[in-house]
């Protein structure tokens, strides 16, 4: 006697048609155009800033050390790779989208929900960042060596945003 095996696929087809449905959202995390420092640091971009850092380079004109070099810390990168990691074989970051939109049936709601836990993510990866330390001039010179962090600006500014592929 063989027992008759029925699989419902009605919750998958459902997630499956509002991802697709809805395929073109996406949430950005970090900094925006609109974010500048003030007028006392040149309003300056701060995704600017964050692309320094992110990627290391030679010191500006204005500068206190024009013509340094300012090394690379890729806490971009480091925050993405664990921010995707995997758990049990699933990136942490689709497990999560893909649970709440299931649950709520709007990916974009989804993506609404996604976006504070990587903008927390990447705030705390900032804040413990330290590869490679500040030079002992610059130690000395802010009083403390945490390479991300000077006066707190550009980690409190870290942002998120959810729109349609290829909106600001």
């Amino acid at each position: 006697m063989s027992a008759k095996v029925t699989v419902n696929k009605s919750g998958w087809n459902r997630l499956k048609k509002h991802l697709l449905k809805q395929a073109q959202s996406e949430v950005r995390v970090g900094w925006f155009q609109d974010q500048r420092y003030g007028p006392s640091n040149g309003n300056i971009q701060m995704a600017q800033v964050a692309n320094w850092n992110e990627f290391g380079g030679i010191n500006g004109p204005n500068s206190q050390f024009p013509g340094a070099r300012t090394p690379a810390r890729p806490f971009m990168r480091v925050w993405y790779k664990d921010f995707l990691k995997e758990d049990d074989g699933v990136m942490l970051g689709m497990k999560l989208l893909a649970v709440t939109a299931f649950s709520r049936d709007d990916v974009s709601q989804a993506l609404g929900l996604i976006g504070p836990v990587g903008r927390t993510a990447l705030q705390e990866t900032m804040m413990r960042f330290d590869d490679p330390l500040n030079s002992p001039v610059t130690e000395d010179l802010k009083g403390f060596n945490d390479p991300l962090y000077e006066t707190g600006q550009l980690i409190m500014n870290v942002d998120f945003r959810v729109s349609k592929k290829g909106e600001e």
